[in-house]
């Protein structure tokens, strides 16, 4: 599961795998940073990967197409 986000001049990416994920954030037009999480189990990793999503579109974050 990919979620592109972005804001104003912000951008937030999550990339899912089976009990990991890899948040890829940072300000428009720069490469950004890349924070890895892994998980005792793939059912954890999705819930809290949702949990995230929902957090950044409160905030403000509109899905977008593309990386």
């Amino acid at each position: 599961m990919k979620t592109y986000l972005q804001h104003t001049k912000k951008f937030w990416n999550i990339r899912v795998g089976s009990d990991e994920f890899a948040v890829h954030y940072g300000k428009l037009g720069t490469i950004g940073k890349v924070q890895i999480k892994y998980f005792e189990s793939d059912g954890i990793c999705c819930k809290e990967a949702d949990k995230l999503i929902r957090q950044k579109l409160r905030k403000g974050y509109v899905e977008t197409d593309t990386d």
